[in-house]
């Protein structure tokens, strides 16, 4: 859910902005620094809800170390630009290096997880990846001198929340569809149902 809400239908909104603009240094610097911002407070924002979340839902209270470590995949999804990316036409940038990142992975879980109670450390694995992989894209880009530093305008920020409402109301719905049926089986019959699930 909060990967969902920190993506915010950006995968579309500014995509179109930065496929828009891709030939325009200063409007392609504008569209990065928006969205990454953008992003950035609303995963700061989901953060606390979780939090209160675990405190006030005894389900969420038992898994908290759990559900706040996973908590990094939101911020791997804001630092990885997917949206920049499809916007340049360049996804087999991004494509290698999520490829290349989840391939690492693979051995450093079976080297690290022996069994039921290195559940954290698989989680941090599997959530850190995205992170890491973020990182990457966003050091290709740095490398590569894509776009420059530039003040982010609030009355602009606004503006990229508004284009991406109603991109975000549509995949949102469909996210909550889909992954419902995981979080309501888990609460009705347990964490063990939801695996075989």
């Amino acid at each position: 859910y909060f990967v969902v809400f920190a993506d915010y239908g950006f995968n579309f909104s500014a995509t179109r902005q930065g496929a828009i603009r891709w030939d325009d240094r200063v409007g392609r610097s504008t569209v990065f620094w928006n969205t990454i911002t953008a992003k950035m407070l609303l995963a700061s924002l989901g953060f606390p809800c979780l939090f209160v979340l675990t405190l006030c839902v005894h389900r969420f209270a038992e898994e908290r170390s759990l559900l706040l470590i996973n908590y990094l995949t939101v911020l791997g999804t804001v630092l990885t630009p997917t949206w920049y990316f499809q916007g340049t036409e360049r996804q087999i940038i991004l494509s290698g290096i999520t490829t290349a990142v989840r391939i690492i992975s693979v051995p450093t879980i079976f080297l690290l997880v022996r069994s039921n109670k290195d559940v954290q450390v698989a989680v941090l694995i599997s959530s850190g990846v995205s992170v890491f992989g973020g990182l990457v894209c966003l050091g290709v880009l740095l490398k590569f001198k894509e776009f420059d530093r530039i003040h982010v305008n609030p009355r602009e920020l606004v503006q990229v929340l508004q284009d991406g409402w109603h991109l975000f109301v549509s995949t949102a719905s469909i996210s909550l569809f889909t992954a419902t049926n995981t979080v309501f089986l888990g609460f009705v019959a347990g964490s063990t149902a939801v695996g075989h699930y």
